[in-house]
């Protein structure tokens, strides 16, 4: 792809700024994320050092960091909201359950999921267990 955008001819006198297009390129107009637009860098990378042996270009030189990014908290207006349309006790009391325990809703699905399988085993192959 980099030596297409280059063209061929050219691509022993690429500039540090042709490298900086490109990269810009891949990102706002081709939306790469973070770990694509590291391939591309090690990419281009790889092809000055082991193809035209030559040093990297000082615009490949770039210290990527990925991204954080913070959870969405709901505020105490929609857990009130969420709370208030759930009529079923035993639903509500397990929203209750996470948001106050502080819970990510991974681990509680996940012990729903497993508590349905063993139902399930249990309704199709009448084993009895027993949870503790």
């Amino acid at each position: 792809m980099f030596l297409d955008w280059i063209e061929n001819s050219k691509a022993k006198k690429v500039t540090d700024n042709d490298i900086q297009n490109y990269l810009f390129y891949c990102e706002e107009h081709r939306k790469y994320a973070f770990s694509t637009m590291k391939q591309v860098i090690a990419a281009i990378s790889f092809l000055y050092l082991k193809v035209f042996y030559k040093p990297v270009p000082k615009a490949l030189e770039i210290k990527l960091r990925k991204p954080t990014h913070l959870p969405t908290v709901l505020s105490v207006k929609d857990i009130n909201k969420i709370l208030d349309v759930t009529k079923d006790l035993k639903h509500k009391t397990n929203l209750m359950l996470i948001y106050s325990g502080g819970l990510r809703l991974s681990g509680p699905l996940n012990a729903a999921y497993t508590l349905l399988c063993a139902v399930n085993i249990i309704s199709h192959q009448s084993i009895e267990f027993f949870f503790i």
